[in-house]
């Protein structure tokens, strides 16, 4: 890839972010509709990033013992962080 493919890709993957944090309080009321993280969320658009966005509040600050469960994908924009929690005990399964 030359510059200016990379360039118009940054241009396209912020415009994909700005996207997912317009549909962030959207993605939040649903995902607390549903009652908890869902495993619809993912990385690739802006509204997979926002519910996403919304999974990271209901991470707990623990490990999954087990994550016998489904996992839900989850980021934080801002920090970066991102991973997959159990949809049962809420506690970390993999962090990235």
């Amino acid at each position: 890839m030359d510059r200016k493919e990379l360039e118009a890709l940054a241009r396209e993957r912020q415009a994909v972010l700005e996207r997912a944090r317009g549909l962030a309080p959207y993605a939040c009321a649903l995902v607390d509709a549903w009652g908890g993280p869902t495993a619809l969320a993912h990385d690739a658009d802006a509204l997979g990033l926002a519910l996403a966005m919304a999974n990271r509040r209901w991470l707990r600050a623990c490990w999954c013992p087990g994550h016998r469960a489904e996992t839900a994908y989850f980021c934080d924009l801002r920090t970066g962080a991102h991973g997959w929690l159990c949809t049962e005990c809420l506690g970390l399964v993999q962090l990235g």
